[in-house]
Parts: structure tokens; C-alpha cells; sequence
């Protein structure tokens, strides 16, 4: 009878293939005729007499001596092909799963801290929006959020990976390559989210308010109510704001869906790229809000999306660097243009710009919202809004963009400068000659849609002093 001795685990399905009656075959045996192993190294292990045979469960032989026991007459197998099967099943699983992400989808749902949706999200801040205030502002509230699930180093090799250089215009090429490095720092920033680097990055991408934008808010704030303005509480409910939208929608021969939900923490939430307007079932609005937002939501930035996604280059629609500037601007000049701007507005884009500068200098939460509400009396709730708009996520200075864009885009308008090119996509102030260049050379589509206000404007229903104001700005 001959001595078939194992290491590893080796399938009972294998081993049977050895008679009961002509092999004595398991780990313990001494004085074998061969061995079976798989992974089990024999270097450095003494070659018994009397060994005939090893056969290796597997295609490589890495862990035995082949040339050692060769030179004492003992043969090595090797079993090439044996697992073919496992090994192709393992490569098509590997395959379905990288196309559909499914480790990432995975690892994304291990990491939600019990937060599934949007709507929760939503109640969890208006829990710590009365913990805070029940606290009398004293405890820095609590955020979570969902975190963005993203391999940054994968994305930024596929960026480097387009050929910007076989671009022969100069100023095309450098517009591209602009907006490769601007998402550089934008995919830092989204893989930062929730950590103290995501202030860095945010300031990377976005920048922090200037001297010239420190000034105008300034400006801004020590200015008194204008005395013709009405003073009106919102009492609309979200029944007029929505039939206002459906209005603003059929005027652009837009169709996009209009729901309630209580996924929604602000007013209204546009998610562009679903033709979808959300609103929270309990926003209130006057009617010069319902107004402004028609105008700002669909008259800008439906408008960018839609005359984007009629461009044959993706870029417009992917957008510009830090195209939250142009896009702000424009859309608050549309408020302007259509006679829906107000001194509350106005303030209230000149409050961000002063807590992001607040932040940039160290202030925390706390004491951006004492500043708010002790300094300038502002709402309670609109105070907390406006802090938690800018420390989200770590610390994003974006919001004090849309007063800088405004300025920016109201002294272009003023100067009879054309706008309309800056609303072929998502555009920024910086490539506006470039992209008329390329409209005037047909590579670019000039825009479909139009703001209405940019066409014919209703500056008559501002009150007067609103000119004189806006001059005042730097």
C-alpha cells in the first residue's frame, strides 16, 4: 500500500480519486511514497528517502525546490488548467462588478451612518436647528451627511489622460486646460467633504471673499430699508409658487416636473439634470420671491442647462472653472432686470460674503450666528440659514460668489456688454471673449433660450433708488 501524505486543505473530490484498498492517503503520515500539497513550502525541509513523488495542486511550483528533489530522483508534477473555471469566474465576476461599481456601492452604503435619504437629511437638521436654539446658540450643532463615495486618484488620471495638447487654438487650449485643473481641486474637495481639509480645498477651488467684496457687502449692510418697499410677511403658500413656475416653464416652452417633498431643505430645490423643481410643503413666499425665483431658477439656470445640452461640446454643459460666479451673477441680475430685487435680498448676499470672511479669519459657527442675529438683528432662522449654508460640509466658501458675479456681470451689462454668450452652458467671466470667438467660428451654438429680462426689462418696477445703490458697489 502506498503513503500519500497532505498539506493544506486538498478536496475530498481529489483524494477519492486515490483506491481505499492501494493508498493510504492524510496530513500524518510518516515515511510517504509522495505528497500533495498546494501553497505549503518545502524549501528548507529535508527530502526523505524513499519519496517517489509531489504533486502540486496548482499551475506554479514557486514553493517547492523543483531542482533539489529533481537531483534526488523525485518527480514534480504540477496541475496547469485545473483551475480554469474558478479562475474565469472570478474574472468575469471581477468585470461585472467594476463596470456597475458594486465595491464602491457597497462601501458607500457601510458609511451612511443610518442616513438612506435625502428626507431624513432634511429632518436631521431640523433637529439640531431646535437643539441650537433650544441650547440659546450656546452648542455648535451637529451635521452629518452622506459621504461622496470617489477614488480621486483614478479620476484625476483620467483627466491627464486627454490630449489637451492636440488643441492648435491657443486660447481653446488653454480654456481646456483650465478647466482640467480646476477639477483637480474640485475633485479634492469632494473627496474631502466632512474633514478639516475641506476648507482648504474650498478655498482652492472657490477662493475667499476680496478687500473689494469685504467693502461692498459693508456698503451693503449700513444702508437703511428702502422706505417705498413693502414689508410684507410671506403668506404665499407653496399652491401659488408652484402655478408661478408652471408659468415661467410654458413661457421658455420648458416641461420639467413640479412636486412637493420633504426632501427638500430649502424653498425650492431645481435638480437641472432630472427636469425636476422640488418644494418644501412649508415654504412661505411673498409675491416678489415667487418672482425673483422664476427668474433666477428657470430664466438662468434652466436656461444655461438647456441651451448646453444643445452644444456638440460636452464642456458647457460639464461647466467652466468656478462657473458658480457667472452663473450666480447672471441669475441675480435677472432679478434685478425683471423688477424683483429687494434691499432684504441684497443683504442677504452681503451677510454670506461677511461669514465666509468671518470663517476664513477662524470664527466658528456660534459666533457667525451672534454676529447675525445680535449685531443685525437678523431672523433667527434666516441667521442659522445663512451659517449653515457656509459651514456645510467643513466649511464651503462658495456662497460669497453671487454678490462678487453680480457686481462683475451688472457693470458688463451697463457697459451695453453682450450676455448672451455667457449663456450657451455653464460659462465663466474669464473665457467670455473666447466663447464668442468660437460662436462667431459656428464651433459653439449660440444659445437657444434667452433670459426675457436680458431681452426687455421691467427695471421700472424697482424702486428708483435701486440705480443709484448699485452704483455705490466697487
Amino acid at each position: 500500500m502506498y503513503k500519500i501524505k497532505t498539506y493544506n486543505a486538498i478536496s475530498d473530490k481529489g483524494l477519492s480519486r486515490f483506491p481505499a484498498d492501494s493508498y493510504d492517503v492524510g496530513p500524518d503520515l510518516e515515511s510517504a511514497d509522495a505528497y500533495v500539497l498546494r501553497s505549503h513550502k518545502l524549501h528548507g525541509q529535508e527530502i526523505p528517502d524513499g519519496l517517489a513523488a509531489i504533486a502540486r495542486a496548482g499551475a506554479g511550483t514557486n514553493n517547492v525546490p523543483v531542482e533539489d528533489y529533481s537531483a534526488k530522483g523525485v518527480v514534480v508534477f504540477n496541475t496547469p488548467g485545473a483551475n480554469a473555471n474558478a479562475v474565469k469566474e472570478l474574472v468575469l465576476t471581477g468585470i461585472l462588478m467594476s463596470c456597475r461599481d458594486i465595491a464602491g456601492g457597497i462601501d458607500f452604503v457601510r458609511n451612511l451612518e443610518g442616513i438612506t435619504e435625502d428626507a431624513e437629511l432634511a429632518k436631521l437638521l431640523e433637529k439640531e436647528k431646535k437643539r441650537f436654539f433650544k441650547n440659546q446658540g450656546s452648542e455648535l450643532p451637529k451635521f452629518k451627511y452622506c459621504p461622496i463615495r470617489i477614488n480621486p486618484f483614478e479620476l484625476k488620471q483620467k483627466l491627464s489622460k486627454l490630449r489637451v495638447q492636440d488643441i492648435s487654438d491657443v486660447s481653446i487650449r488653454n480654456m481646456y486646460e483650465s478647466v482640467i485643473n480646476s477639477y483637480f481641486d474640485k475633485i479634492d474637495l469632494l473627496s474631502s467633504l466632512n474633514t478639516p481639509k475641506f476648507l482648504y480645498n474650498s478655498l482652492r477651488y472657490f477662493g475667499r471673499p476680496s478687500k473689494k467684496d469685504i467693502q461692498n457687502a459693508n456698503y451693503l449692510l449700513h444702508l437703511p430699508e428702502v422706505s417705498g418697499e413693502p414689508k410684507r410677511s410671506p403668506s404665499l403658500g407653496v399652491d401659488e409658487a408652484m402655478i408661478s413656475f408652471k408659468e415661467g416653464l410654458v413661457m421658455y416652452g420648458f416641461e420639467s416636473k413640479i412636486e412637493k417633498s420633504n426632501r427638500v431643505i430649502a424653498q425650492v430645490m431645481v435638480l437641472n439634470a432630472k427636469k425636476t423643481i422640488l418644494f418644501n410643503p412649508t415654504a412661505k413666499f411673498t409675491r416678489g420671491q415667487i418672482n425673483a425665483l422664476v427668474e433666477h431658477e428657470i430664466g438662468v439656470h434652466m436656461v444655461t442647462t438647456m441651451n448646453s445640452n444643445a452644444q456638440k461640446l460636452h464642456l458647457f454643459n460639464l461647466g467652466l472653472p468656478v462657473n458658480t460666479m457667472t452663473q450666480e451673477g447672471l441669475a441675480i441680475l435677472a432679478e434685478y432686470l425683471s423688477g424683483n430685487i429687494s434691499m432684504k435680498r441684497l443683504k442677504k448676499l452681503a451677510f454670506r460674503v461677511i461669514v465666509v470672511d468671518m470663517m476664513c479669519h477662524g470664527a466658528d459657527f456660534i459666533e457667525c450666528y451672534n454676529f447675525l442675529v445680535n449685531d443685525h438683528s437678523l431672523d433667527q432662522d434666516d441667521a442659522f440659514s445663512v451659517v449653515t449654508r457656509i459651514f456645510r460640509g467643513g466649511g464651503f466658501t462658495k456662497d460669497y460668489l453671487y454678490l462678487s458675479g453680480f457686481v462683475k456681470i451688472l457693470r458688463m451689462w451697463e457697459n451695453d456688454q453682450d450676455l448672451e454668450p455667457l449663456l450657451v452652458g455653464k460659462t465663466s467671466l474669464e473665457f467670455h471673449s473666447v466663447i464668442n470667438e468660437m460662436i462667431h467660428r459656428e464651433m459653439v451654438q449660440k444659445p437657444i433660450y434667452v433670459t426675457n429680462s436680458f431681452k426687455k426689462n421691467e427695471l421700472n418696477k424697482n424702486e428708483e433708488i435701486y440705480k443709484y445703490i448699485l452704483s455705490g458697489m466697487k
